[in-house]
């Protein structure tokens, strides 16, 4: 209505385009908000061909985008900030473009369209059991049924996409369970697609180039059709407490060493972005997935506010499939003074409780649980604190990205003083509702020349034997009595 917008006001809208569009070509960014810029530049190119540099917004976005394709996304298909809400901003940004250019006959670079189906990809291979992708990083809830649907009309040979988009409705089921991104780090042990699979997913990959959170070797955890083990996510873009805590180390699944957390921030954002896969050990094959990954080895990776080095962190999993994983942590502190080192665990459940003389954690909710059963070594503890805000935040679940406010959760703290290189255990049982933990104990084995072992029984009765050796080679010892060894280097990462 010239009411509401006289022609002077038109006038000034399209104006204020024209500027944005010069400004944008003129002064380009990086990241997710470059992908935004050039797909904003583009769209202005197109819906406004009566602007002089219309040609020239149009290619340069065009040529910005292609080359961002290539710049921003991994070969295993992570964008390189490593945050998956992210990942799929920048996705809806080169797919923006692509859309609009098939709707008004725009040509596209080669290479534009092949370019973006490993990006659609990761949602799949990434996908926790309740359809999202593990918030790692500054992320969000990811419908991922919705995303690949987007996806089929651009890749509509993809039937395992398909499958996940309806349910199981239509298409196949994907082909591989667990599998491993290289240059992102990540390791996804699964026990099938169905809602009610156990999966785990670790972060063994780069800082990334923005949305950083200082969590390497962190994992979530589901069974069973619950989140059992969550990473803290994100929060509002704010500088309060809770904000600094889920950045922090305090608000994941890590290690800590003399109260000193992980400490990469700081550095340029380019030096975050790997040219090669990553320094990452895995192994998958019917019955088992393991995985491992170090901290404290890259010029980066410092613990503390004074940024020490020399202690290297390392993590190795193991998934027994399908129903237990053991979490086995070594710290070699680089010398042979004493320290304090702590595991923490963070558990989506209301409570949970220790049991004082095997110090195992088991959480309680209505519906499926989780048993943490540790191996016991001399001068063990154990203590669950929830909702923690003195002396440092801990044991919180924000409630969403970008909003304020956070519940309390129980987080597991095992400590134990020692001297030169420590090395810990334990395993994770999840269980259904109605059902018993999977594991019966887990005891001290003697085995010569291991530099940790430990018997696990489980409640049929039937007893595995774990032990890692001082080359950080992991033997499994089944019940029938034959040996599985991993080795220090990858096999089959199903990329």
């Amino acid at each position: 209505s010239p009411d509401v917008f006289p022609d002077g006001v038109l006038l000034a809208m399209v104006d204020c385009m024209r500027r944005h569009a010069e400004y944008l070509d003129a002064h380009p960014t990086g990241g997710n908000w470059l992908c935004m810029e050039a797909n904003g530049q583009y769209h202005v190119g197109v819906l406004f061909p009566e602007f002089a540099n219309a040609a020239r917004w149009r290619d340069n976005a065009l040529m910005r985008l292609r080359r961002e394709i290539d710049a921003q996304v991994y070969p295993d298909g992570a964008q390189i900030e490593l945050t998956p809400g992210y990942h799929n901003v920048s996705l809806s940004n080169f797919v923006g473009a692509l859309r609009l250019a098939r709707l008004n006959d725009q040509p596209l670079p080669e290479g534009y369209q092949a370019g973006l189906e490993r990006m659609y990809d990761l949602n799949m291979r990434a996908m926790s059991p309740d359809r999202d992708v593990p918030p790692f990083n500054d992320s969000w809830r990811v419908d991922v049924p919705q995303t690949l649907a987007d996806g089929l009309e651009l890749f509509p040979a993809r039937k395992d996409w398909e499958w996940i988009a309806t349910d199981g409705q239509a298409g196949a089921k994907p082909s591989v369970t667990s599998l491993a991104f290289p240059y992102a780090g990540w390791a996804v042990m699964r026990s099938g697609w169905d809602r009610d699979a156990r999966f785990l997913m670790m972060d063994c990959g780069p800082f990334g180039y923005g949305h950083q959170h200082e969590d390497k070797l962190s994992f979530v955890l589901h069974a069973h059709g619950a989140r059992l083990v969550f990473d803290a996510g994100s929060y509002a873009y704010d500088a309060s407490d809770m904000r600094r805590y889920v950045l922090s180390a305090r608000g994941h699944n890590v290690i800590h060493v003399d109260g000193m957390e992980q400490n990469r921030r700081g550095g340029p954002r380019d030096g975050y972005v790997v040219k090669e896969p990553v320094a990452m050990v895995w192994h998958t094959a019917a019955g088992y997935d393991y995985a491992a990954g170090t901290y404290g080895t890259l010029p980066e990776e410092a613990w503390g506010r004074d940024r020490k080095r020399g202690i290297v962190h390392t993590r190795r999993v193991l998934f027994v499939k399908p129903d237990w994983w053991i979490v086995c942590d070594t710290v070699d502190p680089g010398d042979s003074a004493e320290r304090l080192v702590e595991s923490t665990f963070h558990l989506d459940a209301p409570e949970a409780v220790v049991d004082q003389s095997s110090l195992g954690i088991t959480t309680k909710r209505d519906g499926p649980n989780l048993a943490i059963l540790p191996l016991m070594v001399p001068g063990l503890r154990a203590q669950i604190v929830a909702g923690q805000t003195e002396p440092a935040l801990q044991g919180w679940l924000p409630k969403a990205h970008g909003r304020t406010g956070a519940d309390p959760r129980p987080c597991v703290y095992y400590s134990v003083k020692a001297s030169g290189t420590v090395h810990l255990l334990y395993v994770f049982a999840p269980y259904a509702q109605g059902k018993i933990c999977p594991v019966a104990s887990v005891r001290p084995l003697n085995v010569p020349d291991a530099a940790l072992a430990a018997q696990i029984t489980i409640t049929r009765g039937r007893v595995f034997l774990f032990s890692l050796m001082p080359d950080g080679t992991c033997t499994l010892t089944q019940p029938d009595g034959k040996d599985v060894r991993f080795g220090a280097q990858t096999e089959d990462s199903r990329t």
